[in-house]
């Protein structure tokens, strides 16, 4: 009942019915607690996808509170390193960048990059994602991951940035 709830949501959130969706998610999420407790996976999920309900309607408190609280659970279920933490964490940097926070942003921008880098390719859509964002957000952070030809390329760029501090050269 939970599962095919949840689904409804999607759908009605596919269709622009946010409001109706986020009630349906909330049913969700009651009968899950109801049946598994407060910490299982799928509480998690919904979790996320209540908060993600909130983000796009522009409610930053609620959907950060939310993301918090679903990371908080994958965390404790998966470990903190786990991959399935990337889309939350990256809803919960950008959600954090719409409320003008850029370092808390950052922040979790570069927490997607560590937890997903050992696991997926380099273009990994979520991957590229949060390394896009994390450039747009704090382009003052370099942030190298990769193969050592990459290394190489920044060691690169960083002594091309270095100034000379003596005047008669």
């Amino acid at each position: 009942m939970a599962a095919d709830t949840a689904a409804w949501a999607a759908l009605l959130d596919g269709c622009g019915q946010a409001i109706a969706a986020e009630n349906a998610l909330r049913r969700a999420l009651a009968i899950l607690t109801a049946a598994h407790g407060p910490n299982h996976h799928d509480v998690a999920s919904i979790t996320h996808n209540l908060a993600a309900i909130q983000h796009r309607q522009g409610n930053l408190t609620a959907a950060i509170d939310g993301y918090t609280q679903a990371i908080a659970l994958k965390e404790h279920l998966l470990g903190p390193d786990h991959p399935e933490l990337a889309t939350t964490l990256i809803g919960l940097a950008a959600a954090w960048r719409s409320h003008g926070n850029a370092t808390r942003a950052a922040q979790y921008y570069d927490r997607t990059i560590t937890v997903l880098s050992p696991h997926v390719t380099p273009d990994h859509p979520i991957l590229t994602l949060a390394q896009e964002h994390m450039a747009r957000t704090a382009p003052g952070v370099l942030r190298v991951t990769g193969t050592a030809p990459d290394l190489a390329a920044a060691q690169e760029w960083v002594n091309e940035l270095q100034i000379d501090d003596d005047p008669a050269a």
